[in-house]
């Protein structure tokens, strides 16, 4: 019987041990099996979704809808995401900052030297990433990386850079980069610009990397 009674017993502890854990993040909502819960970010204006980590708060909005017709722009839009500094817990700094610009039709229009043009959304991100890689190859420039990267279904470049020109072209924890995604489409009829870009800590590429691959565009 005393057997018996022990197994039982310990069966029963188990359970609460099994249970009592998922209860508890259950009820905090913001923590499942030890792990925080990234925020979800919905931007129906501009048909845009993506995840922000839990601890980087949403910093004052700027104004959007800032129309000027005159040079075929219809509207922009941003969004600011800040981590502050926190020596003692050892939390460095991140900044994210997402921004839209908008222009009338399906095609930029633009002037060059030759004259005036309309380029689609794919030219204008060949012509961006003319200008990324080609700091890439200049030794003396802090630009480290820049790439075609695809994100759910669309095309952008994905770059990365020191943003202290000393720092040349050094790849340490400790230093600050920036690191931006960016890419044109064409959203209800209108080419579109999305630029994701982050601020912050080498050592925090990963996470900075993890926000951009969290992009949705609808």
């Amino acid at each position: 019987m005393n057997i018996k009674f022990k197994l039982q017993s310990l069966i029963l502890v188990l359970l609460v041990l099994l249970v009592c854990p998922c209860f508890v993040f259950a009820q905090n909502g913001k923590k499942v099996a030890g792990k925080s819960i990234p925020q979800e970010i919905k931007w129906e204006k501009w048909g845009l979704e993506f995840s922000v980590p839990s601890d980087m708060k949403e910093s004052i909005k700027p104004p959007e809808d800032n129309t000027n017709s005159a040079d075929e722009y219809v509207s922009g839009g941003a969004k600011r995401f800040e981590r502050p500094l926190n020596s003692k817990l050892k939390i460095t700094y991140l900044d994210l900052s997402v921004n839209v610009t908008s222009w009338k039709g399906e095609k930029v229009k633009t002037e060059f030297e030759s004259g005036k043009v309309e380029l689609s959304p794919e030219q204008m991100l060949q012509l961006d990433f003319i200008g990324d890689t080609s700091g890439v190859e200049k030794a003396d420039s802090p630009q480290i990386e820049a790439k075609y990267l695809e994100i759910d279904g669309q095309k952008g470049i994905f770059s990365v850079r020191n943003l202290s020109l000393e720092a040349g072209k050094t790849i340490k924890p400790e230093n600050t980069i920036l690191v931006v995604w960016g890419t044109y489409r064409v959203f209800k009829g209108n080419v579109q610009q999305v630029i994701v870009g982050f601020e912050g800590k080498r050592k925090d590429l990963e996470v900075m990397k993890k926000v951009i691959n969290s992009f949705k565009f609808h």
